[in-house]
């Protein structure tokens, strides 16, 4: 059971729509919502033994059993003492609820574009893990980075990719469900095929843009070495 100062909450729209007070003229405290009604059973009079290490002032009053999870969420935000609090979890899916998710109406439903993708050696592609399909998933630190395939097998691709913030490359192997060919040479293979374009028309109008063939004329001077002077010992 937590407690807390009845002054110092807030109720929001989620818990009650609205702010707990205390009634001058009853003893008890009471609850002004937006109906307008005073809902006493929301909160117990009495308050019951707690811990040595929790000193209650006289303005504290005891929640019921039912507000335990907002309560905890509060006491989580304003850095109160928990009676119990469970360990991290460290599994390498942990926190990947919405990393992983699949878009609307698209959960466990794999398209079958991802099984007719082709792979070579040397292609960039993308690491996006997808959450229906847990053979093959990689860390989560691998997650939205992207990798060059080194090698290819029957049913996974074998990438290089650092790890973290190190550049220490690391070979690791990834299902074709959580991989996508990645679009960033996309651009660079663009800029090659204009480029190759011009350097085609350019030729048959016989037009040169970068300079030929030829001599550089000195006007009868010799040309100078330029070099750094020595360093004074």
């Amino acid at each position: 059971m937590y407690c807390l100062p009845l002054r110092s909450i807030a109720w929001n729209s989620n818990l009650m729509a609205g702010t707990a007070i205390l009634d001058p003229v009853d003893e008890g405290p009471t609850l002004d919502t937006a109906e307008g009604k005073s809902r006493r059973s929301l909160v117990s009079e009495d308050t019951k033994e707690l811990p040595n290490w929790i000193s209650l002032p006289p303005d504290f009053i005891h929640v019921k059993e039912k507000f335990k999870k907002k309560l905890h969420r509060f006491s989580q935000n304003h850095h109160l003492p928990l009676i119990h609090q469970k360990d991290q979890q460290k599994g390498k899916e942990r926190g990947t609820h919405s990393a992983f998710s699949r878009p609307f109406r698209n959960h466990g439903f794999v398209p079958s574009a991802t099984y007719m993708r082709t792979y070579r050696k040397c292609d960039a592609v993308h690491i996006k893990e997808m959450g229906s399909i847990h053979k093959g998933m990689s860390h989560e630190c691998y997650h939205s980075k992207t990798g060059r395939v080194y090698n290819v097998a029957q049913h996974a691709a074998d990438m290089l990719q650092t790890n973290k913030g190190k550049i220490l490359a690391k070979r690791i192997s990834e299902c074709i469900e959580q991989i996508q060919p990645s679009k960033s040479p996309d651009s660079f293979l663009q800029h090659m095929k204009e480029d190759d374009q011009e350097k085609k028309e350019a030729k048959e109008k016989d037009v040169w843009f970068k300079p030929a063939l030829h001599f550089v004329r000195t006007n009868r001077e010799r040309p100078e070495l330029l070099e750094p002077p020595p360093m004074n010992s």
